[in-house]
């Protein structure tokens, strides 16, 4: 197993509208260091900020503003992956393993070092809805499990409810 956590360097370029992300940088520092730089940018990642934008994208990352502008996948224009010989491979080096690596589970072909993200442009107003469901007793241990994820900062519906709802 690797700890990628150190690996948390973020780099804005507002004239590409891209941004370079270490694998081991959570979603609330790639938003923060988003917001330091423009109010008008954004990036369509997930609503848990302690999520690692490594995991998050290489298994291709729902989140809020997925119905306007893609996974998070899809919004990956290029990323350097050590191989397991040690060798850094981009884009340019291996189109298809650069493919490869935006389908989901990422991870399955190498260490994905950085990523390079394209922005989005946000509007200046984003309508954000939430469904709440009622749980009967019989599912408490899941709405235990959901209440955990929420309280560890993990808003909006999990998909522990999700999948409890389509069930019920």
């Amino acid at each position: 197993m690797l700890d990628l956590s150190n690996l948390n360097e973020i780099k804005i370029d507002l004239n590409e509208e891209t941004a370079w992300v270490q694998a081991g940088a959570t979603l609330g520092e790639l938003y923060y260091a988003i917001a330091k730089r423009s109010k008008v940018h954004g990036f369509p990642g997930g609503v848990c900020f302690s999520v690692g934008t490594g995991g998050l994208i290489s298994g291709g990352g729902l989140g809020a503003l997925t119905s306007k502008f893609g996974l998070a996948a899809v919004n990956v224009v290029d990323a350097r992956v050590m191989d397991v010989n040690g060798n850094i491979l981009d884009r340019e080096m291996n189109e298809d393993l650069f493919w490869a690596v935006r389908g989901g589970g990422g991870a399955s072909f190498g260490v994905i070092v950085p990523w390079k993200l394209k922005l989005v442009r946000v509007p200046e107003k984003v309508l954000r809805h939430s469904l709440g469901v009622q749980l009967l007793s019989r599912h408490s241990r899941i709405c235990r499990l959901d209440l955990a994820v929420i309280e560890n900062g993990c808003s909006g519906p999990s998909w522990f409810g999700m999948l409890v709802t389509a069930r019920a």
